[in-house]
């Protein structure tokens, strides 16, 4: 049997922790580049993010061109074990969860700030 080389943490990328941005963040960056108050702003979020759970719960793909697409997706039960007790088996039930693609002018946003990161030390 090919013994497999040991992967030197050096070699591999580690992302940094990301800074979080919080709806109030969202909230103020909008305003500042509208005309429109805090409270328009605001209110126009929540509206965006109802829609997207409305109908993403609906069971609709919910797609925002060329940014990505929220997609409503099932996962099925399956066995799992008890870290506590490793020799117990216990069935996970299934469920609903939402996932997101994103989109060309993400991806290409994504990967102009990493080129950028990496030329820096």
């Amino acid at each position: 049997m090919p013994r497999i080389p040991h992967r030197d943490s050096s070699t591999l990328r580690k992302m940094e922790k990301p800074e979080i941005v919080l709806r109030d963040d969202l909230v103020s960056a909008v305003a500042s580049r509208t005309s429109a108050s805090r409270k328009v702003v605001s209110g126009v979020i929540d509206a965006v993010f109802s829609e997207i759970a409305r109908n993403v719960v609906a069971g609709k793909a919910c797609s925002l061109r060329r940014f990505g697409v929220f997609l409503p997706a099932e996962y099925r039960s399956h066995l799992g074990r008890n870290p506590k007790k490793p020799d117990e088996t216990c069935v996970v039930p299934g469920g609903r969860t939402v996932k997101f693609h994103p989109g060309v002018l993400l991806k290409r946003a994504m990967n102009e700030a990493t080129k950028d990161r990496a030329g820096q030390p």
